[in-house]
């Protein structure tokens, strides 16, 4: 069942705060990372937030599939280790609809995260940026609410999806990528952690890979330009198909 385009905003930001788990309030000797009060007026959705969040990537998918996608976490900052994501595409008959769920890192980084009934794009772009919301809060001691409405916002005043060429199985497809860096600039991130104050975040799609994300990077440069590794880099790419039933 399809939404009505108004409510689009209001329901993925709630959907983005239904996976969290609360907020951690910053150290009182630095500025808090919380937002302040006021919501910015409704948007018409964006071309973008259509792209990343909306369009139907599972639709080339049978009714139950498995897809897993390689994880790997690599810079100067942090330890460093690579992992796997599995998407798990179940059928839950006429009363449920199509059920989703994922097997999101493994060991002490399994993020336990809820099954999304009826799921309009790939919910591992949603699962994906939850841990990444977790990951900047553990850093920063900031507020989860801060780094999704950051990234949400982003994201519908990005005015541009950018056709790409990636490498999938041995060929060239056509992908579409978007990039946005949501605490550019922002007084409040530089002040309390100018580290990732550049971070971006670049979402790669395609029609042609099974459950239409082939890439989702998260990377943060190092201050140094002739550095040879970023302080954080971050990413979740297609691996394969693992089985599919009509």
């Amino acid at each position: 069942m399809r939404m009505k385009k108004h409510l689009l905003p209001l329901l993925l930001a709630s959907l983005l705060i239904s996976l969290g788990i609360g907020g951690v309030s910053a150290q009182a000797a630095k500025p808090p990372l919380a937002e302040p009060a006021g919501e910015a007026p409704s948007k018409p959705i964006s071309a973008v937030e259509q792209r990343v969040f909306l369009d139907d990537h599972l639709g080339n998918l049978a009714k139950t599939a498995d897809i897993e996608y390689s994880f790997k976490r690599s810079g100067t900052l942090g330890d460093n280790f690579e992992d796997m994501v599995v998407l798990h595409v179940r059928d839950g008959g006429k009363e449920k609809g199509r059920l989703a769920s994922a097997d999101f890192l493994s060991g002490k980084s399994t993020l336990k995260l809820p099954e999304i009934p009826n799921p309009q794009g790939n919910p591992v772009v949603l699962y994906f940026l939850e841990r990444d919301v977790r990951e900047m809060e553990r850093i920063t001691k900031g507020k989860q609410y801060f780094f999704r409405k950051r990234v949400r916002l982003a994201l519908a005043d990005a005015d541009q999806v950018k056709p790409v060429t990636v490498r999938f199985e041995g060929r060239d497809i056509k992908a579409d990528e978007v990039r946005v860096q949501p605490y550019l600039n922002d007084p409040v991130m530089h002040a309390r952690a100018e580290k990732y104050e550049k971070k971006a975040y670049i979402f790669t799609l395609s029609d042609q890979v099974p459950g239409g994300v082939y890439q989702i990077r998260t990377t943060v440069a190092a201050a140094d330009e002739k550095a040879d590794a970023p302080l954080v880099d971050e990413t979740m790419t297609f691996a394969k198909l693992r089985k599919q039933t009509k």
